[in-house]
């Protein structure tokens, strides 16, 4: 008989966690990085327009920490996390450019090799952002060691470095605008393949969420899929 009401009690908790949970009156807590978290509002509202969402931007450090504690309940990042306590669905391949300023002698060529660009100053993300990361590993495959003249933290700014001269930037090609003084080229790496990052959805495993959360996931993931 005990055994019979553990398993009752068990197959009612989800309910009881939906009856009970905040979750059911406050938004959507969604992590983004910044390259991805423009696009994400017309999908959320294009996928579940009756759902209320909270959008916060931050580096995959500090989304994984505030999945940790609670704070979201996923975020959109690549590549995807090492430790097995988050959960992943893959979602899209996220191109990354070299930006160039239209003046520059190769910005007709299209799709280029980091090798062509070993004596270019380079202006560059800060430290500890993912999109840096790929950068330097882009440039140490290619054996070039660029000589960094600025970083930043603001795709904006250092596209305004780019537009002025001051350097060449490897930037995810979603952050960057349209803007006729600027040129993106695909990056052909060293065994063929154009620079990309793998971006997914992190979830903490285990942490519970109510069926209205999960659903509009499930919708925002098949959307950004499409």
């Amino acid at each position: 008989l005990a055994d019979a009401a553990v398993k009752a009690l068990g197959a009612f908790e989800p309910v009881l966690h939906d009856i009970l949970d905040t979750s059911h009156t406050r938004p959507l807590r969604l992590g983004a990085l910044r390259s991805m978290s423009g696009e994400l509002a017309p999908m959320l509202a294009e996928s579940s327009p009756e759902m209320r969402a909270h959008i916060i931007e931050g580096s995959s450090p500090e989304l994984l920490t505030a999945l940790r504690s609670s704070h979201i309940d996923a975020a959109i990042l690549g590549p995807r996390p090492d430790s097995t306590e988050f959960t992943w669905s893959p979602l899209r391949h996220q191109p990354f450019v070299l930006v160039v300023p239209s003046t520059h002698p190769l910005a007709d060529r299209g799709v280029i090799e980091l090798q062509e660009f070993s004596g270019d100053k380079f202006v560059a993300m800060a430290p500890g952002y993912t999109a840096r990361s790929l950068a330097d590993e882009l440039c140490a495959e290619a054996g070039i060691k660029p000589v960094i003249t600025i970083e930043s933290d603001s795709s904006y700014t250092l596209r305004s470095y780019v537009a002025a001269g001051l350097g060449v930037c490897i930037l995810p090609e979603t952050m960057v605008a349209p803007d006729p003084g600027l040129v993106c080229l695909e990056i052909r790496r060293v065994d063929g393949t154009l620079a990309y990052r793998e971006m997914g959805l992190v979830r903490l495993r285990g942490a519970p969420q109510p069926a209205r959360l999960q659903g509009a996931l499930r919708r925002l993931v098949k959307r950004i899929r499409t």
